[in-house]
C-alpha cells in the first residue's frame, strides 16, 4: 500500500500552485485520494499485456473544430481567472497556450 504523506500533497500542491497553505482537511483527503490512485496503479502493474501491442492515436485538432467554452461564473471572475492563467502560463501565442507533447514509445 503507498502512503503519500500530508507533507507530499503540501509539497504537490505549493509546486502546481493549487495552495499557498493548504489547511489540514485538505491535506489528508489529497493525501488518501493520491495514495488510492497510486495503489490502483500498483495493482495495474500486475496486468499481464504479453502479446498486446501498444497503440497511439494522434489527432491533429483545428482551431476551427472547436467550440466557444460555456461560462457558468460572473463575468468578471472569468475574465480575472482567465487572465491569470494566460500571464502566468510559461508558453503562449497571443492568448493561446502552448503545451508541450513528448512522445514516449
Amino acid at each position: 500500500m503507498s502512503s503519500i504523506t500530508p507533507q507530499i500533497v503540501k509539497k504537490i500542491a505549493s509546486l502546481s500552485r493549487l495552495s499557498s497553505d493548504p489547511d489540514q482537511e485538505f491535506l489528508n483527503k489529497y493525501s488518501d485520494q493520491l495514495s488510492n490512485v497510486l495503489d490502483y496503479l500498483e495493482t495495474l502493474q500486475e496486468v499481464d499485456v504479453t502479446g498486446i501491442s501498444a497503440t497511439q492515436v494522434i489527432a491533429k485538432i483545428t482551431l476551427d473544430q472547436l467550440q466557444e467554452d460555456e461560462i457558468d461564473q460572473d463575468q468578471a471572475r472569468y475574465q480575472k481567472t482567465r487572465a491569470n492563467i494566460i500571464a502566468n502560463f510559461p508558453a503562449k501565442q497571443g492568448d493561446l497556450l502552448v503545451i508541450p507533447v513528448r512522445i514516449i514509445e
